[in-house]
């Protein structure tokens, strides 16, 4: 495993628990540095972007990230399960309510990336949570996450 796959495997294993990034197509994944500073900013499968790096070190997850990372167990407990009625509207990319959330993971935190599953457990969008899980199951009004990017909008 090359250095940037390490650093990205260390990254996503801390946010996500221990052994969340086996998951992952590390055959398939390409990796960009910063010019300037030679920071990992961002991660491609492919043409297309597959996770971004924030200058914070936040990741920035992609659907298709999601997708895999839904596989390992471990990052069940970073995802947030919505009701069958929001679902269509966060494969829109639109907005989840927290009257609209079933579950969420132990460890979901404000501001962190987290992927939305159905009540089957496919992954219809990834956004960021703007409260942690133990409110977003007990509020009844309020923003839950922030969608970016719903399973329709993808490009």
């Amino acid at each position: 495993m090359n250095p940037e796959a390490r650093q990205f495997a260390a990254m996503l294993d801390y946010v996500y628990g221990k052994g969340a990034s086996a998951a992952l197509p590390w055959e398939k994944l390409g990796f960009v540095r910063s010019r300037r500073s030679g920071r990992l900013k961002l991660v491609r499968m492919g043409a297309s972007a597959f996770a971004t790096v924030k200058e914070s070190g936040a990741i920035a997850l992609s659907l298709d990230c999601a997708m895999y990372l839904r596989r390992s167990e471990v990052f069940l407990e970073s995802c947030v399960t919505a009701a069958d009625e929001a679902v269509e509207f966060v494969r829109k990319g639109r907005t989840l309510f927290c009257r609209h959330v079933l579950g969420a993971g132990k460890n979901v935190r404000r501001g962190m990336d987290v992927a939305i599953l159905d009540s089957r457990g496919d992954v219809v969008g990834c956004g960021k949570a703007v409260v942690p899980s133990g409110y977003m199951t007990s509020f009844k009004h309020g923003v839950a996450v922030r969608v970016r990017e719903g399973a329709d909008t993808k490009l």
